[in-house]
Parts: C-alpha cells; structure tokens; sequence
C-alpha cells in the first residue's frame, strides 16, 4: 500500500498561496498527468484555494473592525470609500 504524502506546511502568505493555486492550475492544464496525479493535484488546489478564501475573510473582518463610527456601529463601505485607496 503507498504511503501517503506529506501534509506540506501551508503557504506563509495570501500571495504565496495563491502562487500555488496558479501553479496547480497550469500543471493541471499541462494535460501531461496521469488520472490519480490530476485527481491528487486538484485536491491540492481546491484546499489552496480554501485557504485563500478563508484568508480573504479574515482581512474582510480586519477592515471592518477598522470602519467603525463614533458609536462603535460597522459600516459597510466599499475599500475606495477608505482614504481614496
């Protein structure tokens, strides 16, 4: 029986994470795997992808936290709505 691969420590950054989800999807589109490296690469991807998601929320609450009024009440504005940024 294989053994399975090793768990690769997670991306340090939103940008290397995503850097690897554009590097799985180039190898996958590369066509040159065999059906369970595909399949093993997609699980990959999507995880990665995951990752980046849950990154991006969490950056969300960030600014959130940071865009409150006087009387502590979050309003939602667009980031363009910050300073011009």
């Amino acid at each position: 029986m294989p053994q399975p691969k090793e768990m690769a420590t997670p991306p340090a950054t939103f940008e290397e994470c995503l850097q690897q989800v554009q590097t799985v999807v180039e190898r996958l589109e590369g066509g040159n795997l065999s059906l369970e490296e595909s399949l093993e690469l997609f699980t990959e991807g999507i995880n990665l992808v995951r990752q980046c998601q849950e990154r991006l929320a969490k950056a969300e609450r960030k600014v959130e936290l940071l865009v409150t009024d006087k009387e502590g009440q979050s309003k939602r504005q667009p980031l363009s709505g910050l300073g011009g940024y």
